[in-house]
């Protein structure tokens, strides 16, 4: 049953879990953050909603500079965690941005 948390900056936000949603899920979910300019990376975690405790499916980073320039679906390669080094599959992300950018962080 797994779901994404996703964190820019200090907020975390997550998707539905999808019941049954074996080895290759699909969210349809829209999260929303609000953007202050001083916020430069997107961690996704891919879990596993266990009872207890949840386990961590895979780990991805990015800089959010590399989402703003991008219009497509971009894919991320997942880690097992944030310390590993092992591969654990990959997960395609939509980014819209929204609003005016903060003096020089827009495209250039």
């Amino acid at each position: 049953n797994p779901y994404v948390k996703a964190l820019i900056g200090g907020d975390k936000k997550k998707t539905k879990t999808h019941e049954k949603g074996g080895t290759k899920p699909v969210w349809e979910d829209t999260l929303v953050y609000n953007l202050e300019g001083k916020e430069e990376e997107l961690e996704v975690f891919v879990m596993d909603d266990e009872v207890g405790r949840d386990d961590v499916i895979g780990y991805g980073l990015t800089h959010l500079d590399k989402l703003i320039v991008g219009k497509e679906p971009m894919w991320f390669t997942l880690k097992r965690n944030k310390d590993s080094d092992k591969r654990s599959g990959s997960i395609s992300i939509s980014v819209k941005f929204e609003g005016t950018y903060p003096p020089g962080k827009g495209p250039q």
